[in-house]
């Protein structure tokens, strides 16, 4: 029997105007499907967690239109910031009912940690020195415990170059720390705008789709991929440690 249910979404990419169109997507309208499908499909939802790009523009209407998409999702929301999101209208948001920016949370048999990436006037993330301490004291804490990470950009590279240049460029000490730490589960990222899945150690690395326009696999260049549909990610967390996850595309029309 499953312990929890927790669901990831990244890279909105929402803006002060409703219309905008990015690479001749409504993102928008298709982070609305996303969110409406979650709602269908998942009333038995532990918590949704964004990771990052939720604003292009950092505009407060943006934060605002995302405040309204929410609505129908009655779990814990965790706001992840991304290389392109306001840390201002992040902590706005996060006062309001249901919304959270916190670094981690204890679910039973499972902590989920959250680590901001965002780097000030970059593309490129940077992880904080006070986070991975946290990180480190949590893990030292609750060896009992297994671990599910969520941050913006990926921690090891995902055979894209042009996006390999754009992770996080610090990532030593946390993933020596996965390595040594056979509770740390899974880490998932968005930022990529595709699916990949690889191993560190005995960890599973994820990346999850945007909920709008896709990259293309395995690019040295920048290339859109006009063959896969926007999408999120589930996560099953069993309280043995047992971790299962899936991609759950959604028809990219209205």
């Amino acid at each position: 029997m499953n312990a929890l249910k927790i669901i990831q979404i990244t890279d909105l990419h929402l803006s002060a105007n409703k219309s905008t169109l990015i690479h001749d997507i409504n993102t928008y309208e298709s982070a609305q499907r996303i969110i409406n499908t979650i709602k269908d499909k998942h009333n038995d939802l532990n918590a949704l967690v964004l990771t990052g790009d939720l604003v292009m523009d950092e505009s407060h209407e943006g934060y605002e239109h995302l405040s309204v998409l929410l609505k129908p999702i009655g779990c814990p929301i965790f706001l992840v910031p991304g290389n392109h999101d306001s840390l201002t209208e992040i902590q706005w948001l996060s006062e309001k009912p249901n919304f959270y920016n916190d670094n981690f949370m204890v679910y039973n048999h499972w902590i989920i940690f959250m680590f901001n990436s965002k780097k000030n006037g970059a593309l490129e993330g940077a992880l904080d020195e006070q986070e991975i301490f946290n990180f480190e004291q949590l893990l030292g804490i609750y060896p009992e415990k297994n671990f599910l990470i969520f941050v913006h950009h990926p921690l090891v590279k995902i055979d894209s170059d042009w996006m390999d240049g754009m992770r996080i460029e610090n990532p030593e000490k946390v993933k020596n720390l996965i390595e040594n730490n056979s509770n740390v589960k899974a880490v998932s990222s968005g930022h990529v705008h595709q699916e990949h899945v690889v191993q560190l150690g005995n960890t599973q690395i994820f990346t999850t789709p945007s909920t709008c326009y896709q990259f293309k696999p395995h690019a040295k260049k920048f290339a859109l991929d006009h063959s896969t549909n926007p999408g999120y990610r589930v996560f099953d967390l069993e309280d043995d440690g047992i971790l299962k996850s899936e991609v759950i595309r959604v028809n990219n029309k209205l």
